[in-house]
């Protein structure tokens, strides 16, 4: 709604910019008094409590279901991705977060997105991973060239020197270096050892899971039910 009495001055010096928008319960009050009570009017013997109450009772059924009334509230997720929720929260209306250009992007719940498994792809498309690995012959010890978090237990191995479905019996991880122990021992006949070797993992049903890098445009906010705090996950 625009302002379209007094000047332009004047409005700029009331300091109530906006604030002919509204309309205040003592006016509502005032007004309904002045129109419906008194000699041959609707109300003849209502005083003005009677009328504060109802006036009151009106404003609190019409905030449940008319009025908007929406609270803005920036804050930073903890590394939990758990956030309190305000005392007086009711239901969100949106949840967003801003890239380093200060654009906002909206984080849409679950029920509105959905989470397609992210399979694990060399270059060339396969669902493998290559690693390079030294080999000490008849060990079934096998030192990788750095770490390798999607490796996993039970995956197959193969490379020059190992056996036909050998897969993983065990991982560690130190220094930032992957060590994998093989269900099944290394056999480099007339080798002693192998350095820098080519070997891949392959699960036995499928492809790799790839775990991405954190970035909050991949994740989804759900309100937990029950509980005073929102997750994003």
């Amino acid at each position: 709604m625009g302002l379209i009495t007094g000047t332009q001055q004047s409005y700029y010096d009331s300091g109530n910019f906006g604030g002919y928008q509204f309309t205040s319960l003592n006016d509502v009050i005032d007004n309904f008094m002045a129109t419906y009570i008194g000699s041959g009017k609707l109300l003849e013997n209502t005083n003005r409590a009677d009328v504060t109450f109802h006036a009151m009772r009106a404003m609190q059924e019409l905030s449940f279901d008319t009025f908007k009334s929406c609270k803005a509230q920036e804050m930073e997720i903890p590394p939990s991705l758990v956030m309190p929720i305000p005392q007086d929260y009711v239901n969100y209306v949106e949840l967003s977060w801003s890239d380093s250009s200060g654009i906002k992007h909206i984080i849409y719940p679950t029920s509105k997105t959905s989470n397609p498994t992210n399979y694990f792809q060399n270059s060339d498309g396969g669902f493998k991973i290559s690693t390079l690995a030294d080999l000490t012959n008849s060990s079934d010890v096998i030192v990788l060239d750095k770490q390798y978090d999607n490796i996993l237990v039970g995956m197959l191995v193969k490379g020059v020197g190992i056996a036909a479905n050998t897969i993983v019996q065990a991982i560690s991880t130190f220094n930032g270096v992957t060590t994998i122990t093989l269900s099944a021992n290394v056999t480099t006949p007339g080798v002693g050892a192998i350095t820098d070797a080519t070997i891949t993992f392959e699960p036995l049903n499928g492809g790799l899971i790839h775990e991405p890098d954190f970035q909050i445009s991949q994740y989804h906010a759900g309100i937990q039910s029950g509980q005073d705090y929102i997750t994003f996950f």
